[in-house]
């Protein structure tokens, strides 16, 4: 049974003119299950088909219908890998002048 939320969802994106892969990422990002959305895709790429196979046929030898899954989407942003690696850089940064911070200290407490 198709999720009537999401279809409801992939259409109304898809009416505004946005691509089936944004919205489909879009509901996997909201939390939705993606067995659903791929469920619902499908749906929408072919309604007759998906109603037939879940009438008349077994789930051997029903015929799948090829649509998107949200497992073929990239779904890390690039800007995060950049965040990341920027976190690391400032991490160590810190820590260096950390260090230079302490020894300097001492030094200073030493000759006085």
């Amino acid at each position: 049974m198709v999720n009537q939320e999401i279809l409801g969802g992939l259409r109304l994106v898809l009416n505004r003119g946005e691509s089936l892969e944004k919205a489909m990422l879009s509901f996997y990002n909201a939390g939705y299950k993606k067995e659903e959305i791929e469920e619902a895709a499908k749906f929408l790429q072919n309604p007759e088909q998906i109603q037939n196979t879940q009438q008349s046929e077994t789930p051997n030898t029903a015929i799948k219908p090829r649509s998107k899954k949200v497992s073929d989407y990239n779904t890390e942003n690039p800007k995060s890998n950049l965040i990341k690696k920027t976190g690391k850089w400032l991490l160590t940064a810190i820590i260096i002048a950390a260090i230079i911070f302490v020894g300097l200290l001492i030094a200073f407490l030493v000759t006085t």
